[in-house]
């Protein structure tokens, strides 16, 4: 009963995750854990790291993509684009990559409460 009312509010607040347009790899725990040595780490703290590493992963690739996206565009037209078309591109870019970034963390995030 608690692990469904954990998973429908998770659910329900992934919309604001998507939003927020968090930068998954600027996480202080995620920071923390990368400075400790692995030895060091319990099974818990490597599977949140190795987890949260391959999300970081995830988001730099997205946001790489979609920025050789725009300049592929730019080539394509003859004419460059507008500082307005860049802008609204680059918003639709941190949108995507902020979704991506959401549900690798609802992932992560139900990996954890199955667990239990």
């Amino acid at each position: 009963m608690i692990k469904s009312l954990f998973v429908l509010l998770f659910i329900v607040s992934l919309p604001l995750f998507a939003q927020s347009q968090i930068n998954p790899c600027n996480d202080s725990l995620f920071s923390a854990l990368k400075r400790k040595p692995l030895d060091s780490l319990s099974e818990r703290e490597y599977r949140y790291l190795s987890d949260k590493n391959a999300i970081c992963n995830q988001f730099q690739l997205a946001e790489a993509l979609s920025r050789q996206q725009i300049k592929i565009e730019q080539i394509g037209n003859k004419e460059p684009c507008a500082g307005s078309q860049i802008n609204q591109k680059s918003e639709s870019v941190k949108a995507a990559a902020a979704m991506i970034a959401a549900l690798s963390f609802a992932v992560l995030v139900l990996r954890i409460i199955l667990a239990f």
